[in-house]
């Protein structure tokens, strides 16, 4: 199947709104749209939405940018939510937030140059070089901060807390409920 230009139509029984777009491809290639707000939309409840191609163009992507901005100039400013109209996105009929296509001249765009392998190598060594920067930090941070608190720190107090937080084994436990027992009788013994 081959590629061409078409501009759609979705239309949002919902919430009485619009949005229109172009997309070069094919009409059955899962394309939705390029708004993240309508996007979002269209992921919650497919059900509620419909696509109806408004033009084909079967020559390049100029002419369908320029048909797609044809069709976004039939629109008013007042319509749209966004910097060009007045409405709040909860009141304007369409989706769209501009009318005017994003990048209008794809003839004078440029692609960007491919990088050789040697720089691809030395943009990846400058990376390992600031991981292993950022980890050498992370780890002489870590060590200044041990050493405050050791140099700070009482070793029995430590030692206190160290024990206080575990649990006892069995013969401190004996030893424990042993010595509890002989206060419950020197108490009982005490009393008149």
């Amino acid at each position: 199947m081959e590629k061409f230009g078409f501009v759609y139509l979705w239309f949002d029984r919902k919430h009485k709104r619009y949005y229109v777009g172009s997309h070069w491809g094919t009409e059955d290639d899962g394309y939705v749209c390029s708004s993240k707000w309508m996007r979002t939309s269209y992921k919650k409840r497919p059900q509620d939405f419909k696509r109806r191609i408004l033009s084909r163009v079967y020559t390049n992507r100029e002419d369908l940018i320029n048909e797609e901005q044809r069709w976004l100039n039939m629109i008013k400013p007042s319509e749209i939510a966004g910097r060009n109209g007045h409405g709040k996105p909860s009141t304007s009929r369409y989706y769209n937030l501009q009318l005017v296509v994003g990048d209008q001249d794809y003839s004078k765009r440029k692609p960007r140059p491919k990088a050789s392998k040697e720089e691809l190598l030395r943009r990846k060594k400058e990376r390992r070089a600031l991981e292993r920067k950022s980890s050498e930090e992370r780890r002489e941070s870590w060590r200044q901060n041990a050493m405050k608190y050791w140099n700070n720190a009482d070793p029995q107090e430590h030692s206190r807390k160290i024990k206080a937080g575990r649990k006892p084994t069995s013969s401190e436990s004996r030893e424990r409920y042993r010595q509890a027992a002989l206060k419950r009788e020197a108490a009982k013994r005490a009393m008149p």
